[in-house]
């Protein structure tokens, strides 16, 4: 049995991992943090995995991963008493593996799920703050951009409607106004504060969770808060190869119809669905009503242009 270090000077902390776990690990600290901070991310990880995270898993799989990266790494002060408790009973003893392995085994494991996975786990405290705080009443939120909202939360998203994590629920910039239905994205929420249970509104009928699933269902969980109205857009042959094609985001048309070589599709959509899914299909898409979201399509192409000129 290899043996287990009772402490780790300055709280530092050497990890050999597979290059496929630090390619990984790049990329989602970038994304989830805005910048590249290895240390930070992975203590992150650390804190929610916990004590139980490999209660069912088998480690031995993890040991026998290639070693190209070694990284030297800071640990946290709530990592650090955890992997080196003063009394001695670290929690991985368990398994027979040193703290360095047992780290590598949780990133190895962690960089080989879907990011959807892997961002449940970055961002598992607000999360499961949010889950326990649907029906509780109305929640004041800060987005990273200062916009306040309130929300009276209905559920999470889930994998098969977003490649992200989204808060549903009904949402007004007053309390006092009408709640709409909306979406904000887990990585993009600030703050998150408790419930305020002294607005008459709290709990969310069965009505309206049956009209926020049917507004899901129609203009998909990211575009929620735009108004959804009936668009016509014409497709070239090409562009109707693209849109069967092109799943991610795509907006579900209501009818299509067949012109000559062309085809006419009818959606029932918001517009910002429209402008990012359809804007890459160049000439093979022509928006065809309403006027003015042609119009912002046309100066969008225009203005494109004009910058090669």
């Amino acid at each position: 049995m290899r043996s287990v270090s009772p402490s780790s000077p300055e709280q530092r902390q050497h990890i050999n991992i597979s290059q496929e776990a630090y390619d990984v690990i790049q990329n989602d600290s970038l994304t989830m943090m805005g910048k590249r901070n290895i240390s930070g991310f992975i203590n992150t990880i650390l804190e929610n995995c916990g004590e139980t995270h490999f209660e069912n898993k088998d480690l031995k799989a993890y040991s026998t991963l290639p070693k190209n990266v070694t990284l030297k790494i800071r640990l946290n002060k709530h990592n650090y008493a955890d992997y080196y408790p003063t009394n001695g009973h670290w929690f991985g003893n368990r398994f027979k593996i040193s703290q360095g392995e047992y780290i590598k085994a949780i990133l190895e494991d962690y960089s080989r799920n879907t990011f959807f996975d892997r961002e449940a786990l970055f961002y598992k405290p607000i999360i499961d703050r949010i889950s326990s705080q649907t029906d509780q009443g109305i929640t004041p939120l800060v987005m990273n951009n200062g916009e306040r909202y309130y929300v009276r939360p209905y559920r999470i998203s889930e994998a098969h409607e977003a490649p992200y994590h989204y808060l549903i629920g009904l949402s007004s910039e007053d309390p006092q106004n009408t709640f709409k239905p909306a979406s904000f994205r887990i990585s993009r929420i600030n703050t998150l504060k408790n419930p305020v249970t002294s607005y008459s509104r709290k709990e969310l009928t069965q009505k309206e969770k049956k009209n926020l699933e049917s507004h899901v269902k129609e203009a998909g969980v990211a575009y929620l808060l735009g108004e959804i109205q009936e668009i016509d857009i014409r497709l070239t042959r090409v562009g109707l190869e693209m849109y069967n094609s092109i799943f991610h985001q795509r907006p579900m048309y209501k009818t299509i119809q067949k012109y000559g070589e062309d085809y006419l599709l009818t959606f029932n959509s918001t517009e910002l669905q429209i402008k990012n899914y359809f804007f890459t299909f160049a000439n093979e898409a022509e928006i065809v009503s309403p006027n003015a979201l042609k119009e912002w399509f046309k100066n969008r192409y225009k203005n494109a242009l004009n910058s090669y000129i």
